[in-house]
């Protein structure tokens, strides 16, 4: 079974691409910055056995990121992908998927959708988007029908501490897609963590 995870933005992307040079001479970096981190996305594959091809995806410009440069390249991937697959997205990859998903119609049947820290950009709530998602064309439409008819499981996991995206969008993503499943946590804030607990096992569900 194919796994296609997709990641969020790029570390740099909270700075002022006005002046970035600049910005970059701002921020703050530390030794710990320097040392490569394991994360459930890295661990994935060991967790799931090798009766999983995971793969992983790098998506452009991930410092600056524009939805319809992100949507060209998954498009370039599908063609690749097995019939049935299994879609992962964190954070700003998990809210790309969701308005992917809900505005094409592709021909792989998505076994199970797995969206990680999602942000929520549905009509109701543009007015307190940040501007860089709003110039990236990342807005939801209100209906997210296709997205539910396309994927034959949906899961959501989401910190009620995430510092980056706040626990009502996963609420409001529950009150748009009632069926599916919510697993929440405390304590692991933007999930930036070695084991996504419950993941894995939802997958070999």
């Amino acid at each position: 079974m194919q796994v296609l995870v997709i990641h969020g933005a790029g570390g740099f992307v909270s700075l002022n691409r006005a002046d970035f040079v600049a910005a970059l001479r701002q921020k703050k970096v530390s030794l710990n910055d320097l040392r490569r981190k394991e994360d459930w996305k890295s661990n994935l594959s060991k967790e799931l056995g090798a009766n999983y091809d995971v793969l992983y995806a790098r998506m452009p410009d991930s410092d600056s990121p524009q939805y319809m440069a992100w949507a060209a390249w998954f498009e370039q991937m599908l063609p690749l992908l097995d019939p049935e697959v299994v879609f992962i997205g964190h954070s700003l990859g998990a809210l790309f998927l969701v308005k992917y998903l809900s505005e094409n119609k592709i021909t792989n049947t998505v076994r199970s959708l797995h969206l990680a820290a999602s942000p929520y950009t549905g009509p109701e709530v543009h007015s307190q988007l940040g501007g860089r998602l709003v110039d990236g064309k990342w807005l939801m439409a209100s209906d997210l029908g296709l997205l539910a008819d396309q994927c034959n499981k949906i899961y959501f996991y989401h910190s009620v501490d995430d510092p980056a995206v706040p626990y009502s969008a996963a609420e409001a993503y529950m009150a748009k897609l009632p069926h599916a499943v919510l697993r929440t946590y405390e304590g692991l804030g933007h999930l930036r963590v070695e084991i996504l607990p419950g993941l894995a096992e939802d997958i070999k569900s």
